[in-house]
């Protein structure tokens, strides 16, 4: 059975190291079994759960910026006809 470190399964994953490890920190995911210096062994079952929680973490924000961005649009929208007194 092949193991992977957390730096491959980063890189395999497309996120940053350390956005792993918050994610087992925050209790996204659970921790996984380590080798005999400590370092964690990841294996394909646990590689899937991250693609899982990456692809909801990313709809999640995905989501959010589009709001944000469409209340943004809007307060910008108020701004330039309360001070120039026509729309754009």
């Amino acid at each position: 059975m092949t193991k992977y470190t957390t730096k491959q399964v980063a890189d395999i994953i497309g996120v940053h190291k350390n956005t792993i490890l918050n994610w087992i920190k925050r209790g996204k995911i659970s921790d996984v079994q380590r080798d005999w210096k400590n370092h964690r062994m990841w294996r394909k079952e646990d590689i899937d759960k991250l693609y899982e929680i990456k692809n909801n973490y990313f709809q999640i924000s995905i989501s959010y910026d589009k709001k944000l961005l469409n209340n943004k649009n809007c307060l910008h929208k108020e701004k330039i006809i309360n001070d120039g007194g026509k729309e754009l």
